[in-house]
């Protein structure tokens, strides 16, 4: 029965949220609510993920020190692959940071919406494209690690 109290919110959450549409002046409560509840479910989905991350790093002492992260680094990527993989994270960095100055400058609504949205879709697609970039090297990390952390 792990989880009943997420559930138990989001479900007390939600019923909120169709009680406060229901009457007659619902304002911002009815988003508030449901945006409380989607909060709820993602807050518990990254202490699941963090938690098993967190118990598999208590059995697995040994991380890669930074040498041989350099090294594993070099031999799984090309230099051309590595300063790609930066460039284009370096990229979306900074369409990040430009999406405040972006909403500001188009205070309208529609303008705002049509400003944001190739912008969100560039920086979704940085976020693919990093990952395919530094794909291999993740790989190698892993079964190194994995190799490590198996018991003797």
């Amino acid at each position: 029965m792990k989880g009943w109290k997420t559930s138990a919110a989001v479900v007390i959450l939600i019923i909120l949220a169709v009680v406060t549409s229901s009457t007659r002046d619902a304002g911002w409560w009815t988003g508030l609510f449901l945006v409380a509840a989607l909060a709820v479910v993602v807050c518990r989905a990254a202490y699941d993920i963090g938690y098993k991350d967190g118990q598999r790093d208590l059995v697995d002492q040994r991380p890669l020190t930074d040498d041989q992260r350099n090294e594993l680094m070099q031999a799984t990527l090309s230099p051309k692959r590595r300063y790609l993989g930066w460039a284009v994270t370096i990229g979306g960095v900074l369409i990040a940071q430009s999406i405040p100055f972006v909403v500001r400058y188009f205070v309208g609504g529609v303008w705002t919406f049509v400003a944001l949205v190739p912008m969100l879709l560039l920086m979704m697609l940085v976020a693919v494209v990093t990952d395919r970039i530094w794909k291999p090297f993740h790989d190698a990390k892993r079964r190194v690690e994995g190799d490590r952390g198996a018991p003797p």
